[in-house]
């Protein structure tokens, strides 16, 4: 009786063995190509607006547009108003236009954000 339980034990045990070597040995098979992975770091400058110009629409109690001129060349900027939406400008990569459309009453903030894409 003991004979009997002791051979199914070892007859499981070298069937594990043996599906656990042909399960390695698949894993070990598998080729992965090299890739880069990493992590940096860097400063971020902030840009200085040298001049803001506005424009008054035809209707002298609104305003158009509003002219920034930043210390450096960005990629984008926009604009807004109030804490109102974004609007994208136009120009660069210094100078840059951004259309407002709002009263000058009304013009009690003006927020901008200029970024450099690097690459």
């Amino acid at each position: 009786m003991i004979n009997r339980r002791v051979s199914k034990f070892l007859v499981a045990v070298a069937a594990l063995f043996i599906l656990s070597t042909i399960a390695y040995a698949f894993a070990a098979s598998i080729t992965v190509p090299d890739t880069n992975a990493g992590i940096g770091g860097g400063d971020i400058n902030g840009y200085i607006v040298n001049a803001i110009d506005y424009t008054l629409d035809t209707d002298p109690t609104n305003l158009d547009s509003v002219e920034i001129t930043l210390n450096t060349a960005a990629d984008e900027v926009q604009v807004r108003t109030n804490g109102g939406a974004w609007v994208v400008c136009t120009g660069g990569p210094t100078t840059w236009t951004c259309s407002l459309g709002i009263t000058v009453l009304s013009a009690a903030e003006l927020e901008v954000v200029a970024i450099t894409n690097v690459p």
